[in-house]
């Protein structure tokens, strides 16, 4: 269900960096902020086609859930409709030249990934996520919001140059660098210094604030923020990367 989601997220990511026109994002933000079938009369045939696709797809992933489950579905529409408001502000920003400053900039950058990219790895947990747990951390409470600042952080102080370099609008650190006029080493150091600060409150909410949420769903938010950092750093999309990094860690022998 994870990796479904993931992919579905990732195009709609680049119709909007890379495919769509500025008004044609705009029909496209519209009809998910509707989730209306019917929505998809303005679109072009291209957006139609992602439109229902996605949104039969997320419906689909409620047909493979237990009917005491399928309670779950609607926090994953609003969490999609956050999710791609928040590339249309990214867009709305680029189009109009406009250059936000850090914290404008972070809240779609974090906050509006948090739901897609963290939550709906719960999505088929079963019986070890309920109600008033999802209801909890769909209220972005620490655990779930440290791990996504760190891949927030550890991202954007990797990739911004390729993404400015292909015509996307300011990333964070850019807005980071403008606002408080430094160079491109001083805020990707400073990008290093707020991603350990995240560690720190993402192991103290881990460790030393219980609560009735069980263990295995805050493993799965620890587990993203682990596995972001190789990911971002040695650019795991490569296939013989995977493999070299998953030598070192599991096969090769080191010395203690």
């Amino acid at each position: 269900m994870y990796a479904k989601y993931s992919v579905m997220g990732t195009v709609i990511d680049d119709t909007f960096d890379i495919y769509a026109t500025y008004e044609e994002c705009k029909l496209l933000n519209d009809a998910f902020q509707r989730w209306d079938e019917k929505a998809i009369d303005s679109l072009p045939m291209y957006l139609k086609n992602l439109f229902l696709t996605v949104i039969n797809a997320v419906h689909g992933l409620g047909d493979e859930l237990q009917p005491s489950e399928k309670y779950r579905i609607p926090y994953y529409i609003k969490e999609t409709q956050t999710l791609v408001e928040g590339y249309m502000q990214q867009i709305e920003w680029h189009a109009k030249g406009q250059t936000p400053t850090f914290d404008e900039c972070k809240k779609p950058a974090i906050d509006g990934n948090i739901g897609a990219v963290l939550l709906c790895t719960l999505l088929g947990m079963g019986e070890d996520v309920t109600e008033e747990a999802l209801r909890w951390l769909s209220s972005f409470p620490d655990i779930v919001m440290a791990p996504m600042e760190i891949c927030r952080y550890t991202d954007d102080a990797i990739s911004y140059e390729r993404e400015m370099n292909a015509g996307q609008g300011p990333t964070t650190i850019v807005c980071y660098m403008m606002e408080h006029n430094l160079t491109k080493n001083e805020a990707a150091a400073k990008f290093e210094s707020l991603a350990d600060e995240s560690w720190k409150k993402l192991n103290q909410a881990y460790c030393l604030r219980p609560t009735n949420v069980p263990a295995e769903v805050f493993n799965r938010f620890v587990n993203m923020a682990r596995v972001c950092t190789p990911e971002y750093l040695f650019g795991l999309s490569h296939g013989s990367t995977i493999k070299e990094l998953i030598g070192m860690l599991l096969l090769k022998p080191f010395s203690i």
